[in-house]
């Protein structure tokens, strides 16, 4: 990301809601792409098929994060989650 360039995150902590919707968007078959982290404590969700924004939804299981922002594109998306150090 720029200088000065802002992405608005919602996130919250629910181990729960992070367990159930871990398998939920590991399995789905909704035309989202899905990314897990090598241990599978990590899951990040994106969907592209608005040509306006990239839907993201991250969920760590380990500390019950869940999280969602929109990005213009994959690329600039997969930036800001490498670096947060979502993504390796």
């Amino acid at each position: 990301m720029e200088r000065y360039e802002y992405v608005s995150v919602t996130a919250w902590r629910d181990d729960q809601y992070a367990r159930s919707n871990f398998i939920r968007l590991r399995d789905t078959t909704d035309g989202t792409i899905t990314m897990i982290s090598g241990d599978s404590t990590r899951l990040i969700n994106y969907d592209d098929s608005v040509n306006t924004s990239v839907r993201y939804t991250v969920i760590d299981r380990s500390t019950g994060l869940n999280a969602t922002f929109r990005m213009n594109s994959v690329e600039t998306g997969t930036t800001f989650l490498t670096e947060l150090g979502w993504t390796s």
